[in-house]
């Protein structure tokens, strides 16, 4: 492994000495990545190039670009675990490991502000209120989903990593704050990217069998939809419930299909969201 590699997002060279590789910052594009060493050992996927590694910005200068480019990043990684493929890229099961590993790694931790659990791109102080959805939340599920889908489909894979499991129930718990919605007008159109996410990435099945894993989301999953069967119930054709116009049913009606085996658990009285 070369002592002076180059940064997977800006190409930059970074210079290190050898025990810096598992955790990095690009002096250029001021990102740190997780699960460095990894990833620098691995030959670029085939007409894709390199994939990187999760990272977060680390400069004092809030990058919007450098921020949506790591977020792309992410969501493409979503792409190739949740269907096997993007945009005519396959991923190999060495590559998913080394990602896999390098969001465990990259996990805000319980001393690192209010965010313990969470994949935010930046923390949460930096940014305006009203990106916390892009960049908090959003990379957030975008993980969930990919650590979910790896430990429903792949256990020969996932259980070469012992703590992808405890990574995912931090991950899960975080992800209840905002009720599985956005800010505003906006909070129904961002339910519905996230319940995407979350079927795709076989969340919901793996709640279904290990509730055990986040019964706070349990909990959540099963509150929508008491509350979306009642907006459903009491009222007749398109619906406008704090959204800037009449929303088609047949969104409300998917959601209420979505959560309606997590009905039960909203009456669970031992879970609580403080």
């Amino acid at each position: 492994m070369p002592l002076n590699p180059h940064c997977p997002l800006c190409s930059g060279k970074i210079e290190l000495k050898e025990r810096d590789f598992e955790y990095v910052v690009c002096p250029h594009c001021e990102v740190s990545f997780a699960g460095f060493e990894l990833f620098d050992s691995l030959p670029d996927l085939e007409s894709s190039g390199r994939i990187l590694p999760f990272g977060v910005l680390a400069s004092k200068e809030l990058k919007l670009d450098t921020m949506r480019k790591l977020l792309k990043n992410m969501e493409l990684l979503f792409e190739l675990v949740a269907s096997g493929q993007a945009q005519g890229i396959a991923i190999s099961e060495e590559h998913l490991t080394a990602y896999l590993i390098s969001l465990i790694e990259g996990q805000w931790q319980e001393l690192e502000g209010k965010m313990p659990g969470s994949w935010a791109l930046v923390p949460h102080d930096k940014i305006d209120k009203n990106l916390h959805d892009e960049f908090i939340h959003f990379p957030t599920y975008l993980a969930v989903g990919t650590l979910a889908f790896a430990l429903h489909e792949m256990p020969w894979l996932t259980g070469e990593v012992p703590t992808l499991k405890r990574s995912l129930q931090r991950g899960l718990d975080f992800a209840t704050h905002r009720g599985l919605a956005g800010r505003g007008y906006q909070w129904l159109e961002w339910r519905q990217r996230i319940f995407s996410i979350f079927e795709r990435g076989k969340v919901l099945d793996l709640l279904l069998e290990q509730p055990d894993i986040s019964p706070r989301m349990c909990f959540v999953l099963g509150y929508i939809h008491q509350r979306t069967a009642e907006i459903l119930t009491r009222t007749e054709g398109p619906i406008e419930y704090e959204t800037r116009g009449p929303v088609s049913r047949d969104i409300y009606e998917r959601i209420a299909r979505q959560t309606a085996a997590f009905e039960h658990f909203c009456i669970d009285e031992h879970v609580s969201l403080a």
